[in-house]
């Protein structure tokens, strides 16, 4: 069970605080307890999540231990572009939805390097993957800074400098 004012990650809204955990009826038929979520990146919106709901995905913070140990083990993480459009729209988004680093740190070097290949052609990344790279970017810089406990605006170049092995 999360307790109050811990730090979690919640789906790919990203870290939040667990402001509180109180009891509501919000169907009309059953007191349920619930987790308040406060997002802490820019989001004013509260989040209840039912305790006992296992299909939801949440889980806690990493430790800087476990962020360290992700940093050192980026450059062995995959990197490999899937051709069909299709294939990829459904594995990007399951690793957005999923939250866990492992998977974004993937995606993430996926599309650094298919940027790369671009960037010699004269192109740019399709406008979903532009912007399914800053959600993943987002979602694994916020909680490596909370971690760590550094300034967010030093995360990208701790990552970047791990990915160009």
């Amino acid at each position: 069970m999360l307790k109050k004012n811990e730090y979690v990650v919640f789906s790919s809204t990203g870290v939040c605080e667990v402001v509180d955990i109180v009891t509501e009826n919000f169907d009309g038929d059953s007191v349920r307890e619930y987790y308040v979520l406060n997002p802490v990146r820019g989001n004013s919106s509260t989040i209840y999540i039912p305790t006992d709901n296992q299909s939801v995905n949440i889980r806690k913070i990493m430790t800087k231990q476990e962020s360290q140990a992700l940093l050192d083990k980026v450059p062995e993480i995959g990197n490999a572009w899937i051709e069909e459009d299709s294939v990829r729209r459904v594995a990007f988004a399951d690793a957005i939805q999923s939250g866990t680093p492992e998977k974004l740190v993937e995606l993430i070097k996926i599309l650094y390097a298919r940027q790369d290949e671009l960037t010699e052609l004269g192109k740019k990344l399709s406008n979903s993957d532009t912007e399914t790279l800053k959600n993943a970017e987002q979602l694994l810089f916020d909680e490596l800074a909370y971690s760590l406990s550094i300034p967010s605006e030093l995360v990208p170049a701790m990552v970047f400098g791990a990915t160009q092995s």
